[in-house]
């Protein structure tokens, strides 16, 4: 079936160009200029708006190319639909890939550098790094959603016409401005706004999801990824046979193999080394004391992965408010989206760590820097902030070193400065420091 449309041409050199940076796995920044030309050209087309919006205008597209003809009458609702769920797909991809390679090159973290989602291709990496990636990702989510403050949102009720019919459907946005135009463009010329109501919407430190998602992945992925070369380490006995058996055979370390359905040829070889029992109907009965091991195995490991995500996604926020000031964090941030100015509560979150380089409330500090930031007299913003934490964060000169990729001289020389201001040592050290000295 020969189908043209422009959306759809859109989608699939989306697609392909995301399939290219994912196999290619290599950060270049180029490619953020052809994955933004393509969000752009996404959202003309409206494929950000709710998910019947997309499919009135897929309708009305495929209408003005003559390509519902093309598709059996009894097929076209399904086609539709399908075409929708395509174009939100991809967007969502597109929008995890813009943000993954920002963040790459902005953040330059070591650590998580491999691991960002280059190619928008989130959900697979997730499933390559395994159960306790997955479990890191869940809960980094769900710290987003946890901490955070309330926000007026305008939820507006929105009339339009699809197959000649006239329908109601609701959209949700931040604010209510050009929401005339919005709704137009997504709904059609024809649609209007029969009615607006202000709710209350949670405000995360991150507004934007497609960030949360990517430096989400990037964090689960090396976080599982430290916890199972850890775990390895200390398997011993009964354990390690077994995990070894599973290992060889493509399957995951430390899994309940007696839950699983299938797999006679791995349960007979784990069987015929002693770990358990195949009974006659195929069922795997293994090892009482293996059991219970691999149980506190699992149960460790996913403790340990959500223990180190939280940690690390702490240190990431952390970092990013101390080396920028308020412009930068609206315009270059290292963390797109973040909040230039964060509310208390949206600051909690870097708390859920239990401390950052030494720092065991960094939240308390990134309030005090925040307060103080117009006040660093000309200070460039990575020496103000790399200062602050070290002088009024007491945070230890090595730690500082480390965490801001700084050498000692720079750290020093900067907790100096910073303290000289902060403890006011007068006109001459200010004139220093606008000197630049």
């Amino acid at each position: 079936m020969a189908l043209y449309s422009s959306s759809l041409q859109l989608v699939a050199e989306a697609n392909r160009l995301l399939d290219e940076i994912g196999e290619a796995g290599i950060l270049r920044e180029e490619n953020v200029e052809r994955i933004t030309r393509i969000r752009s050209e996404m959202l003309k087309f409206g494929f950000d708006a709710p998910f019947s919006g997309v499919l009135a205008a897929t309708a009305r597209e495929m209408g003005e190319h003559g390509e519902r003809e093309a598709v059996e009458q009894k097929k076209q609702s399904s086609y539709l639909k399908y075409v929708a769920k395509l174009k939100k797909f991809t967007l969502n991809r597109i929008r995890a890939a813009h943000a993954a390679h920002l963040m790459a090159l902005r953040m330059k973290d070591r650590e998580l550098g491999e691991h960002f989602p280059l190619g928008g291709d989130y959900l697979k990496r997730l499933v390559k790094g395994g159960e306790h990636a997955i479990n890191s990702y869940k809960t980094l989510m769900d710290a987003f959603s946890e901490y955070g403050s309330y926000a007026d949102e305008v939820l507006a009720s929105v009339e339009y016409f699809e197959g000649g019919k006239k329908k109601v459907d609701s959209l949700r946005i931040s604010h209510a401005g050009n929401l005339e135009a919005r709704v137009k463009r997504v709904y059609g010329n024809e649609a209007k706004v029969i009615g607006k109501t202000v709710v209350k919407g949670k405000a995360s430190i991150i507004k934007n999801r497609s960030t949360k998602v990517a430096l989400s992945c990037a964090i689960a992925c090396f976080a599982g990824k430290g916890i199972a070369g850890m775990l390895a380490e200390k398997e011993e006995g009964e354990l390690k046979q077994y995990n070894e058996i599973l290992k060889k055979n493509g399957i995951t370390p430390n899994s309940r193999l007696d839950l699983a359905d299938g797999l006679l040829k791995v349960k007979m070889l784990v069987s015929g080394a002693g770990l358990g029992r195949v009974g006659t109907d195929g069922a795997l009965e293994l090892n009482e004391g293996l059991v219970h091991e691999i149980n506190a195995r699992r149960m460790s490991g996913e403790m340990l992965a959500r223990k180190k995500s939280i940690q690390k996604l702490a240190e990431c926020i952390f970092k990013a408010y101390v080396i920028t000031n308020e412009q930068q964090r609206k315009s270059q941030s290292p963390i797109p989206s973040i909040a230039a100015m964060p509310n208390e509560l949206q600051l909690e979150i870097v708390d859920a760590g239990g401390g950052v380089g030494g720092v065991e409330k960094p939240s308390e500090i990134l309030a005090k820097k925040l307060a103080c930031e117009k006040e660093s007299h000309g200070m460039e913003p990575h020496a103000f902030g790399m200062g602050f934490a070290c002088y009024e964060g007491k945070m230890d000169v090595v730690e500082c070193m480390k965490l801001f990729c700084a050498g000692r001289e720079e750290v020093e020389g900067a907790k100096l400065k910073v303290g000289g201001m902060l403890s006011g040592r007068g006109e001459k050290f200010l004139r220093e420091v606008k000197r630049g000295k």
